[in-house]
C-alpha cells in the first residue's frame, strides 16, 4: 500500500498537463521588400512568412504572403497601376486538450497520469464506464478507451482550414491640375 502511495506522490495532473498538452507560444514572421524604378517605372515587391505556434500542442497558424504592385507613368500626370496578391494561410486545431477537460470535469483526479510507468500512454476514463470498457473487447470489438496522448500525437482529434486569397488588380490615374485627381479601379 504505502509504494501505491508513494508512486500518486509524484503525480500531479497539472504538470501531466503542461507537460503532454502544452508549450511556450511561439510567433515567428519573416519579411522581405524591394522595391525602385524610374521616373516612367515604379514597382514594388513583398513577401512575407508567419509561423505562430500556439501554447496547446499541434495548434497554429502559417501563412505566405506575396504581393507585387506595378506603376507606369507614360505621361505627365497619367499613372496607370497593375498587380497582384496571394495569401495562403493554414490554421491547425487539435480538440484532444478540450476532450481531456470535459473527460476530468466533476470526476477531475489529482492523480491522473497519462502514461504508464513503462512509457505507454495510458486510457483515462471518458464516454463510458472504465468497468463496461475493460470488458469490451473480451466481447469482439474494438478497444474503446480514451487515449489522450495517442489522440494528440497521431492527429486522430485535429482540422486542418486551408484559405487561399489571389487579388488581382489594375487602375488608371490622371492629376487635371493639382486638388483634382481621377482614377478608375477595377
Amino acid at each position: 500500500m504505502d509504494t501505491r502511495l508513494d508512486k500518486l506522490r509524484d503525480v500531479d495532473t497539472r504538470d501531466e498537463l503542461s507537460r503532454h498538452f502544452y508549450r511556450s507560444a511561439v510567433n515567428q514572421q519573416y519579411a522581405l521588400n524591394v522595391s525602385g524604378g524610374s521616373d516612367k517605372h515604379f514597382y514594388y515587391l513583398s513577401g512575407g512568412y508567419d509561423k505562430n505556434a500556439n501554447m496547446e500542442r499541434e495548434n497554429g497558424f502559417e501563412r505566405f504572403t506575396l504581393s507585387f504592385d506595378n506603376t507606369f507613368t507614360p505621361f505627365k500626370n497619367l499613372n496607370i497601376n497593375a498587380g497582384i496578391n496571394y495569401v495562403q494561410g493554414t490554421t491547425t486545431t487539435d480538440n484532444t486538450l478540450s476532450t481531456v477537460r470535459s473527460a476530468m470535469l466533476g470526476s477531475h483526479l489529482p492523480y491522473t497520469s497519462f502514461r504508464h510507468d513503462n512509457g505507454n500512454p495510458s486510457p483515462i476514463a471518458y464516454g463510458y464506464s472504465s468497468l463496461y470498457t475493460e470488458n469490451i473487447q473480451d466481447r469482439g470489438f474494438l478497444d474503446w478507451k480514451f487515449y489522450p496522448l495517442e489522440e494528440l500525437n497521431n492527429g486522430y482529434n485535429q482540422t486542418s482550414n486551408q484559405q487561399k486569397d489571389i487579388r488581382i488588380w489594375t487602375g488608371v490615374d490622371y492629376t487635371f491640375f493639382k486638388g483634382l485627381k481621377g482614377s478608375v479601379k477595377y
